[in-house]
């Protein structure tokens, strides 16, 4: 890795750093921190409102279609606290999520249970979230805390899921309100 890629990576881990105290605030606390724990975060303002956004962010198999691991996203139970999912990576591996948070038109957060995680981490939690912003507009976002698997293969995941998972997110946000916006659209 050159200069500018240490430098990069280097910058990357601080921010999300600074991160880790708003997880840790937004989570049950549990988390041991050896290995450290680390936090990718995305957020964007939405053309769509909240009321709009929210039913698509909770369609599980869209999800599965605009995140470019997913092959497959299906809920097993009702939406709502405690719900569980499965998801099928592009190579057939297969976990399951459960909701921990569940606030209708909000949030909602997932524990993944990573004993048949196909990714080196020894914890995994996901937060989704969507907040009016204006009288026509939200703003999106999506926070993954993570704990690596001790090693250099859970070191290297972490600077992929840094450097990766951005781009990955905001492929998705962008999805959510293209067909929020579609669906809106279609209501009127």
């Amino acid at each position: 890795m050159g200069a500018t890629g240490v430098v990069v990576l280097g910058l990357t881990q601080l921010r999300a750093r600074v991160e880790v105290a708003r997880a840790i605030a937004g989570s049950d606390g549990d988390f041991d921190e050896v290995p450290p724990l680390e936090v990718v975060t995305f957020e964007r303002p939405a053309s769509v409102t909240a009321e709009q956004l929210w039913p698509v962010m909770i369609d599980h198999e869209l999800y599965a279609k605009l995140a470019l691991n997913l092959t497959a996203a299906k809920g097993l139970t009702p939406n709502g606290l405690g719900f569980q999912r499965s998801c099928v990576d592009a190579a057939g591996r297969s976990w399951s999520e459960t909701c921990t948070l569940w606030e209708p038109g909000r949030r909602f957060d997932v524990d993944v249970d990573t004993s048949d995680y196909p990714y080196p981490l020894v914890r995994m939690q996901g937060s989704w979230r969507v907040e009016p912003a204006g009288s026509e507009g939200s703003t999106v976002g999506m926070t993954f805390a993570f704990q690596p698997a001790p090693g250099i293969r859970g070191r290297f995941f972490v600077a992929v899921m840094h450097l990766a998972f951005p781009p990955i997110l905001k492929r998705i946000v962008r999805g959510w309100v293209r067909v929020a916006a579609i669906s809106a659209a279609r209501a009127q």
